[in-house]
């Protein structure tokens, strides 16, 4: 994979396998390769952002830097203002407003917001992003996180699954689906989808490093 403007390198890949089985083996390239490329133009884009000045940016590339923040630190700071500029410049936005619940409900954690406040921004944002976009799967899957995080537990297991159906590859989906399906009881099924995550994207699997700690520890794999 090529960056078009300047010619420069941003992935390659060689994948042997043996050819016994040739549509099994034509599913998994195809899904390796598609998590791939989508995870390294989201990792291009969060670069390129970040060398820019502000006045330069576009909503893409203020969403791009917001999500390279959160998937550092899910209650960062800087992230939410990003994510508030987006909404502000286009409102019909669906991640941004997911993601901005998802701020609110790791705020809990992150800067002791009272539960009460932190569910109320949480939820407002996660009805407009649902209202916006109700197939999108990245929406369904940070609205999962949000809402398991301040307690609505079954709403959750609902957007979990959903996002799960409507794209069973993407990266940040199966992170987040991960842990929303340990926390809610089932920390194998959890650990399945992260390790799936890791083995098509490894690249990215820094990312979720906290998640991997989180699901075995309710595992009860306390060494791992």
């Amino acid at each position: 994979m090529i960056e078009a403007t300047d010619g420069k390198h941003l992935w390659a890949e060689k994948y042997d396998r043996d050819d016994g089985d040739v549509f099994s083996v034509q599913d998994e390239l195809v899904r390796k390769i598609s998590t791939m490329v989508h995870g390294h133009v989201d990792i291009a884009m969060r670069t390129r952002s970040h060398g820019k000045d502000s006045s330069e940016v576009n909503v893409f590339a203020l969403l791009s830097r917001a999500d390279g923040l959160l998937l550092q630190d899910y209650g960062s700071l800087e992230a939410a203002e990003l994510l508030n500029q987006v909404i502000e410049i286009d409102p019909e936005l669906a991640e941004a407003h997911a993601k901005l619940a998802n701020y609110y409900a790791y705020s809990v954690f992150a800067h002791g917001r009272s539960l009460d406040e932190a569910s109320r921004f949480a939820k407002k944002h996660a009805e407009i992003a649902l209202s916006l976009a109700p197939g999108d799967a990245m929406v369904r899957a940070a609205l999962a996180e949000s809402l398991l995080l301040i307690g609505e537990h079954a709403l959750a297991e609902h957007h979990a699954d959903k996002a799960l159906a409507l794209n069973p590859n993407g990266f940040q989906i199966l992170g987040f689906v991960s842990e929303a399906k340990a926390y809610l009881g089932d920390p194998d099924a959890g650990l399945a989808l992260l390790q799936k995550a890791v083995e098509d994207d490894p690249y990215s699997s820094v990312s979720f490093t906290e998640n991997m700690f989180d699901i075995l520890f309710i595992a009860g794999r306390y060494r791992e």
